[in-house]
């Protein structure tokens, strides 16, 4: 609820009324000018980290997200209705750790849950990459990273993202990790079924090896990116009061 009641931050409605009183041709020079301070130093960084650890998250969460019911149905020999009802019975668990997520999302006990979602993350892959695909493994793999992607997935990516880029950038900052990752997801799914059917424990083992680049990235490289820095309310002064007729007349 809270978050609906909240405003434009005064960085961006100043920018926005500055926006309105000038013409088309300059504000799209302005706008063109910020998107090339987003590839410049420091936030450049910040560009390569929150898209290589989208990308590379989302590579792990789209492989049973697009693929689920192909991997239960070809390499474990299981049926639709039994994949469905398991996935149905995830979705409290990722309802649960979420929220509870949202609790610690804003002090520094982040990192440890982020370190402790990173290695449920990498311990479900491990498990089909080492046993092999089976219906043991992937309900494991469902649920244990079902469990760690609250912590270290898409939610702490988007916290990043306002934390390490200016105001004024964060939409388009996040628009083109968004899009890198699309793109990067849609060219792997092109051979995944293929991939799967025929090096399914190779497949799981590059998505632990991703499981790992994700960690480090959040554990090593984001802690020493520079932050955004946060900008202060601008100073309001007061209108001189209008002179009444008989100030003017003195």
């Amino acid at each position: 609820m809270r978050r609906t009641t909240l405003g434009e931050s005064a960085e961006w409605a100043a920018a926005r009324r500055a926006a309105d009183t000038r013409t088309p041709s300059v504000c799209d020079t302005i706008e063109f000018g910020r998107v090339r301070d987003l590839f410049r130093a420091p936030t450049v960084y910040a560009l390569f980290a929150t898209g290589l650890d989208y990308a590379a998250w989302n590579l792990g969460a789209n492989t049973p997200g697009q693929f689920g019911t192909f991997l239960w149905t070809a390499l474990a020999d299981g049926e639709i209705a039994q994949f469905s009802r398991l996935t149905l019975l995830g979705l409290p668990i990722g309802f649960v750790t979420g929220l509870l997520f949202l609790r610690v999302v804003d002090t520094p006990a982040r990192h440890a849950w982020f370190a402790v979602g990173s290695a449920l993350i990498a311990l479900a892959w491990a498990l089909p990459a080492l046993l092999g695909p089976g219906k043991v493994t992937l309900v494991a793999v469902m649920f244990i990273s079902g469990l760690g992607n609250s912590f270290a997935g898409e939610s702490i990516y988007k916290v990043w993202s306002q934390e390490l880029f200016p105001t004024l950038l964060r939409a388009t900052a996040g628009g083109v990790t968004m899009a890198f990752t699309r793109a990067a997801a849609g060219l792997a799914a092109l051979g995944t079924p293929a991939f799967a059917l025929g090096h399914a424990r190779v497949m799981f083992g590059f998505l632990f090896d991703l499981v790992l680049v994700v960690a480090v990235i959040g554990l090593v490289w984001v802690p020493c990116l520079f932050k955004a820095p946060t900008a202060e309310e601008p100073t309001v002064r007061d209108a001189p009061a209008p002179e009444t007729p008989a100030q003017a007349t003195v």
